[in-house]
């Protein structure tokens, strides 16, 4: 069940629109989150999320999330953001509104 969530999670990350490559501390993923453009970049080595505004080009306080973060889709709506961690095994979502994490979804 977790790896089908997972292949689906990276499927629509593939699928989405690409975003402009910001460069972070070993940025493993970028992905824009809707009119809000705000791209949210995964940083592997540091456990993070770096949400930046594209408009700007101004980087948000890292949000924290599971080990080994990888790949991040968001939701057709641009509500939230999903982000898979590979250390843990599982995928934690962000309230795009607020650039908080939420519980992980195991």
């Amino acid at each position: 069940m977790r790896s089908k969530m997972i292949q689906r999670l990276v499927g629509i990350q593939a699928a989405a629109v690409a975003a402009a490559v910001v460069v972070v501390s070993s940025p493993a993923a970028a992905q824009p989150a809707g009119p809000s453009w705000t791209a949210y970049v995964a940083n592997f080595d540091s456990d993070t999320v770096t949400p930046i505004n594209v408009a700007t080009n101004v980087a948000g306080a890292p949000i924290e999330v599971g080990d080994g973060p990888s790949a991040v889709a968001i939701t057709p709506d641009a509500a939230t953001a999903y982000v898979v961690s590979t250390g843990r095994g599982d995928v934690t979502p962000i309230d795009v509104a607020t650039n908080t994490a939420g519980e992980p979804i195991e």
